[in-house]
């Protein structure tokens, strides 16, 4: 050393900076030294995703306020992106706690009401404690853990279809919920009063919505509704000139009966009462000038015909009645046809069985007498 030299050593204040929470943290400047501490007067802002510890796609955390040297401010909270931390300026050492909660992915499926077909609504609500109600347009949302909340709307076909007895769902899992609605599966069968189906009625009905469908009923006297929003629907039915109106209830039965007083069969029974009240008045106001034809008719081989012959009238019965059926079918009325047929199989065995009674009957009488 040839000289003197001089050496000084300058030194900078530094402070300490803290981090913990949040997710893929970023800074916006590194420290001079490579560690945590920076220079007395430095400023910086620090990033972090609002999501992070993604499990299993239905669980995760989500950034919900920060704490900056013990005073804590809430953030907006958001499902994507990220959030940066106010300027922080080192005129101490600092410290910065990003508060995150676990969430849970809670799902929804709808069905009708009998839990058989899916039904797809165009609206979803819930309504959660302390926060109140929010629209689930995918019909999935990530709740919360711990998080209470209840079904408010389900909106198909314009009408709320949110079942009427539901419970409290909590939110401290994983959720796939499959809810029933108030829709259901709906038929109108329109009879006359004899309970023979009436085929080609004209059927309008009213949803609960307002919506209004007209359509005939079929073959077998039924118009199939569908699925219908909420249980109650009102049909007005007409059908020879005369119209019946039926409350119905789908939550009660599936198939609502609705009943007309003008029908085919109807008018059979007033023609065939006329008839008979006709010839009974003839019969009356004749009996006494015709005594000797009536005394023949009714007491000669007609009335001993059926004395032996116990299953001719029901025998006559079904002939009549098959002919009845056979025009029926001629001129377009299938389901009266096939009721008629009925009848007139239950008058044929109910003469068969008559006729071997009546035939036991007098084989043995007749040889007994041999």
């Amino acid at each position: 050393m040839s000289t003197n030299h001089t050496l000084n050593f300058i030194s900078e204040t530094q402070y300490s900076l803290t981090v913990s929470g949040g997710f893929n943290i970023i800074l916006s400047q590194v420290s001079p030294t490579g560690d945590s501490f920076y220079d007395m007067g430095s400023a910086l802002m620090i990033t972090t995703d609002y999501i992070g510890g993604v499990i299993n796609g239905d669980m995760r955390q989500n950034l919900f306020s920060y704490t900056l040297d013990g005073t804590t401010t809430n953030v907006t909270r958001a499902d994507t992106g990220t959030f940066s931390s106010p300027v922080i300026i080192f005129e101490s050492s600092r410290k910065l706690t990003f508060n995150s909660v676990t969430q849970y992915l809670i799902s929804f499926r709808f069905m009708d009401n009998s839990g058989i077909e899916e039904i797809v609504p165009s609206s979803f609500q819930i309504e959660v404690n302390d926060f109140g109600i929010i629209d689930i347009p995918q019909f999935k949302t990530w709740l919360d853990n711990g998080t209470r909340f209840q079904i408010h709307a389900i909106i198909w076909k314009g009408t709320n279809v949110n079942p009427a007895n539901q419970g409290i769902y909590v939110a401290n899992a994983p959720l796939n919920e499959t809810i029933r609605g108030r829709v259901f599966q709906a038929k109108l069968l329109v009879t006359d009063y004899f309970g023979i189906p009436i085929a080609n009625a004209q059927v309008f009905v009213t949803f609960a919505n307002g919506t209004v469908i007209q359509s005939p009923s079929g073959p077998d006297g039924v118009v199939s509704l569908g699925l219908i929003p909420t249980e109650a629907f009102n049909a007005t039915i007409s059908y020879i000139g005369t119209a019946t109106t039926v409350n119905g209830d789908a939550s009660l039965q599936s198939t609502i009966t609705g009943r007309v007083f003008a029908s085919y069969p109807t008018f059979g029974l007033i023609a065939g009462g006329v008839i008979i009240s006709v010839f009974g008045s003839m019969i009356v106001h004749w009996r006494r000038r015709l005594p000797s034809l009536l005394g023949r008719i009714m007491g000669g081989r007609i009335m001993w015909y059926i004395r032996v012959n116990w299953g001719a009238p029901f025998v006559v019965g079904f002939m009549l009645l098959l002919l009845v059926a056979a025009v029926s079918l001629s001129i377009g009325l299938p389901s009266l046809a096939d009721s008629v047929a009925v009848y007139a199989f239950y008058a044929l065995v109910v003469g068969v069985a008559l006729q071997l009674a009546c035939f036991l009957k007098y084989n043995k009488r007749s040889a007994e007498t041999n």
